[in-house]
């Protein structure tokens, strides 16, 4: 596998920024691909001032035009607090359809614990409201929502025509992560423990086979994190209330796998990947790779409807992190380099940084280069 260095440039004054949309639409010699990765979005239209989805939804917009865009990927809790109820739930409409309406591009999604979820608190043990998500892909009205399967891969040529220039793993971790015991059968006990094998050795069959250049991960839950819900193995540790250890040594479930899932995330995708993007914590934080990971980078980009503060700046190395923020990564990919910026808006909506005309710049961008 190719190994990567980093360079970092935080973008703190007006007049910093990327390409143009002029820039955009050049013919090109080199393989390039622009996606935004955006997370836990779904609050629609709840009325809750302080849910900025649709703030967000125009700056990617604007950041689209601007930079270029060929697809977006969503790091899921797609539909707050409980999921869908069917593929005709007016939540696919209000929090979905609506708020990226003139985007005009693909959506490859991911499931969170809040679309699984029987309550508000999103313990993911309904895992059969998962399946409304992959069967809206057919009847989706912009065709823009692409969820195939739970889990599944996707191949992205380049604008240059490369065909194997990206591939994308996008994960279900949510039946790995919950901390309650699912509602059915069929996502507990051994037949759970029969999913989670099929997914890992689906995700293993398809890196092995994977000519890709760049291959990046996609799921809700992440690896690491410095926010609220943490690393994985450890996951809500010196929260309050914390869902899996509960009160001191009694836990409130035996259903808390976060073990279990590092140990999947770590016979996947760690060190096969360039890059894995999730969400759950609200934050938007570029850590560098973690001890168990080898090389791949991690990005968390939760913030796309809510935001918290940073919980812990010093768990994890970090390029970047941001608290008490909305907005997303935009990311470019050409043949020896991965661009990654950072938008965010304040809590009335406006964003960090803006140019002379009164557009988006990015808070922060990083440089990763492919070396030999």
């Amino acid at each position: 596998m190719k190994t990567l260095f980093a360079i970092s440039l935080l973008l703190l004054v007006a007049g910093c920024g990327g390409s143009s949309a002029s820039d955009s639409a050049k013919p090109l010699s080199e393989p390039l691909l622009r996606f935004i990765a955006i997370g836990d979005t779904g609050t629609g239209q709840d009325g809750d001032p302080s849910h900025l989805q649709y703030e967000v939804a125009a700056m990617m917009k604007q950041v689209c035009a601007l930079r270029g865009c060929d697809f977006a990927v969503l790091a899921g809790d797609n539909m707050y607090e409980k999921g869908v109820e069917g593929v005709d739930d007016p939540l696919f409409r209000e929090a979905f359809e609506q708020p990226y309406a003139e985007l005009g591009i693909p959506f490859y999604v991911a499931l969170g614990n809040h679309d699984n979820a029987m309550t508000d608190i999103g313990e993911g043990a309904h895992n059969a409201k998962g399946d409304f998500q992959v069967q809206y892909t057919e009847v989706s009205p912009s065709g823009s929502w692409k969820m195939p399967e739970r889990f599944y891969t996707q191949s992205f040529a380049s604008r240059a025509g490369d065909a194997d220039f990206v591939q994308l793993y996008t994960l279900d971790s949510s039946p790995i992560t919950h901390f309650f015991d699912d509602v059915s059968p069929q996502w507990r006990g051994e037949a759970l423990d029969a999913y989670i094998l099929a997914q890992t050795t689906f995700i293993q069959e398809q890196l092995a086979s994977s000519s890709a250049h760049w291959k990046i991960a996609l799921a809700h839950h992440p690896y690491a994190s410095n926010g609220p819900h943490g690393n994985a193995g450890q996951f809500d540790e010196g929260t309050n209330p914390d869902p899996c250890l509960g009160a001191g040594p009694l836990r409130l479930s035996d259903s808390c796998r976060g073990e279990d899932y590092k140990a999947f995330l770590e016979a996947t995708i760690c060190n096969e990947v360039d890059l894995f993007i999730a969400g759950h914590d609200h934050e938007l934080y570029w850590l560098r790779p973690a001890p168990g990971c080898g090389k791949t980078q991690q990005i968390v980009s939760g913030a796309g409807a809510k935001s918290r503060e940073v919980f812990d700046a010093t768990r994890n190395d970090a390029y970047f992190q941001l608290g008490m923020s909305w907005g997303f990564f935009w990311i470019e990919l050409r043949e020896d380099r991965l661009v990654g910026a950072a938008y965010a808006l304040y809590p009335d909506g406006t964003p960090y940084n803006v140019d002379d005309a009164g557009r988006p710049l990015p808070v922060f961008e990083h440089v990763l280069t492919k070396q030999p």
